[in-house]
C-alpha cells in the first residue's frame, strides 16, 4: 500500500483555492449599471471598416526558404502593407476607443468598442479560411494570432460594459 502525505503549504493552497470565488460569482458581482445599457448611440461611433472573415496575407522576405528572414522584397512589402492597412486601421480605432473608455472614462467610446467587437463576433471575423500564399504560407496565421492578442487586450479594457450574451459571443 502506498502512503500519501500532504505538506502544510499544499493543504493551505488547496483550501485557499476552494474558497476563491468562481468566475460566475465574480461576473455577478460586477456593477450592473453598465450591463443594462451597452448599446452604443447610433451615429456616435462613426464608421468602422468591416473586419475580414478570411485572411490571405503574403510574406515579404526574399530569403524565407533559407530561414534568415532578413532581405525584404520592396514590391512584396508594399503589397503586404496595402493588404494589412485595413486590419491596422481597425485595430488602431478599437485601441483608441478602449483607451478612451479606460483612461478618460468616456462611456460612449467603451460602448462603441463593445458594439464593434460584438458585431465582429457575430460575423465570425478572422475565423474563416486562412489561405496559403505562395511566398510564405504561414503569414496569415501570424496575423491572425497577432490580431487575436490585440483584440483580447482591448476587450479586457471594456469587458465590464458587455452584457453576458455579448461577453460569451466575443470570447
Amino acid at each position: 500500500m502506498r502512503k500519501t502525505s500532504f505538506s502544510l503549504p499544499l493543504v493551505v493552497l488547496l483550501t485557499a483555492c476552494a474558497s476563491a470565488p468562481t468566475l460566475k460569482e465574480v461576473e455577478a458581482s460586477k456593477p450592473s449599471v453598465f450591463k443594462t445599457a451597452v448599446t452604443a448611440t447610433p451615429g456616435a461611433c462613426g464608421s468602422m471598416s468591416p473586419i475580414p472573415v478570411d485572411l490571405a496575407l503574403d510574406g515579404f522576405y526574399t530569403d524565407m526558404k533559407g530561414g534568415s528572414y532578413s532581405i525584404m522584397d520592396t514590391k512584396r512589402f508594399n503589397a503586404w502593407k496595402e493588404a494589412f492597412k485595413q486590419l491596422e486601421a481597425w485595430n488602431l480605432k478599437l485601441n483608441t476607443l478602449a483607451d478612451d473608455y479606460l483612461l478618460r472614462k468616456d462611456l460612449e467610446s467603451g460602448k462603441c468598442a463593445v458594439a464593434f467587437l460584438d458585431d465582429w463576433a457575430r460575423a465570425n471575423a478572422l475565423l474563416g479560411e486562412i489561405r496559403k500564399m505562395p511566398h510564405e504560407p504561414r503569414q496569415s496565421y501570424y496575423h491572425q494570432q497577432w490580431l487575436f492578442a490585440a483584440v483580447s487586450a482591448q476587450y479586457f479594457k471594456v469587458q465590464d460594459l458587455a452584457t453576458p450574451d455579448q461577453d460569451a459571443r466575443i470570447k
